[in-house]
């Protein structure tokens, strides 16, 4: 019987990487499997191909009609209603094959040789409809939910031809937690065009829409917005921090996580004194400052002035518009420590007594900042 030749799926089976630290033992096994991922998995009849291709274009079919019908939608809005306690809702857009306890859901699939979330089966919203409903469904059983995880996601939920920001206010007011890991990146995206599609979509940003949905939750104590898919050698390009807060407050913002952003360090400078009596952790990852007059010293310094933080963690690229050089802060230095974690004991309130930021005269923290930056970015 001819047999056809199936190559494995890229991105589904490739194991994940252990850390650098990891012994000997742990590396050869790691080399093995990327082994096995390059080699040819099996072969399959042609019997079994048409078989699965026959599966595949039914699927195919009773998705489309179950879309066109809104079936699942009133499915899970039958179920949504029985739960009035329900307080949280989690919606993971594409999966991350490389994750080390990823276990993919793909019984349904098997027969048509057909992985989760490939891109031709979401047709670029990923992760963006099943929020959608899940919000109108909440919304309309009355449920007032605390706490939000969506993403990745795609960038279209923030599209201004979507409806479900503006009709699911009332579900989202009480919100005490808000995750959202937000991607710019089509997988359909032609490569000499991304640079443009992604500028074209990061200005969707400053047409008010995540900023709405975010200060709709004025009792929020926890916000992560991370920000990915984004042009590593564009660090210029990035959402605007004043598209997306605009000057607002939340008077109980405890927590605060992002990355992918753009700011003065004015505007900067000016949220952290808005925040100054409840912000206790902060994370940052791939900032740029837009004012080329600007420092990441001048921020650092002037941060413990403000804030009465807890934990602090820097990480990524801190770049400035017009200089071509950019601080790096998981640059491992001498003693192998990242020079994030070297600048952070400087920021906090607890921190070594001989960088308490309150106890700490400003020059001299000055020219500690400085220092470090000089060692670990010559």
């Amino acid at each position: 019987m001819h047999r056809a030749h199936v190559p494995r799926v890229k991105g589904s089976v490739l194991p994940w990487s252990p850390p650098p630290d990891h012994d000997e033992r742990a590396q050869r096994a790691h080399r093995r499997e990327i082994k096995k991922f390059m080699e040819p998995s099996s072969f399959i009849s042609s019997k079994r191909l048409k078989e699965g291709w026959e599966n595949y274009v039914q699927l195919r079919h009773e998705l489309a009609e179950l879309q066109n019908t809104n079936g699942d939608f009133e499915v899970l809005k039958s179920a949504i209603a029985r739960f009035p306690r329900l307080s949280m809702i989690r919606v993971q857009g594409r999966y991350n094959y490389r994750e080390p306890d990823f276990v993919p859901i793909s019984a349904p699939y098997d027969k048509c040789f057909v992985i989760p979330e490939e891109p031709d089966m979401d047709d670029g919203l990923s992760g963006v409809v099943p929020l959608e409903k899940l919000l109108f469904c909440a919304s309309a059983a009355g449920i007032e939910l605390q706490d939000i995880w969506a993403g990745p996601i795609s960038w279209k939920f923030f599209d201004n031809d979507r409806n479900c920001l503006a009709q699911t206010v009332g579900t989202r007011r009480h919100l005490h937690e808000l995750r959202m890991e937000l991607s710019f990146l089509d997988y359909d995206d032609p490569e000499d065009e991304l640079t443009m599609q992604m500028r074209d979509r990061i200005q969707l940003l400053s047409n008010g829409c995540v900023r709405d949905f975010l200060t709709a939750s004025p009792d929020l104590e926890f916000i992560e917005l991370l920000f990915q898919g984004l042009v590593a050698a564009d660090l210029y390009n990035r959402p605007n921090l004043a598209n997306i807060f605009d000057g607002h407050t939340w008077s109980r913002l405890a927590w605060l996580d992002l990355r992918g952003v753009e700011t003065k360090e004015r505007y900067l400078v000016d949220f952290f004194q808005r925040h100054a009596e409840t912000l206790k952790h902060l994370t940052m990852e791939d900032f740029c400052l837009t004012d080329s007059t600007s420092s990441w010293v001048s921020v650092f310094e002037q941060m413990p002035e403000m804030l009465d933080l807890i934990s602090a963690d820097l990480r990524g690229r801190f770049s400035i518009v017009g200089s071509n050089r950019w601080i790096c802060m998981d640059f491992k230095g001498p003693g192998g420590i990242p020079l994030g974690e070297k600048i952070c004991p400087w920021l906090l309130v607890n921190g070594p007594q001989t960088c308490r930021s309150k106890r700490t005269p400003m020059l001299e923290r000055r020219k500690a900042i400085e220092r470090l930056l000089s060692e670990d970015n010559s």
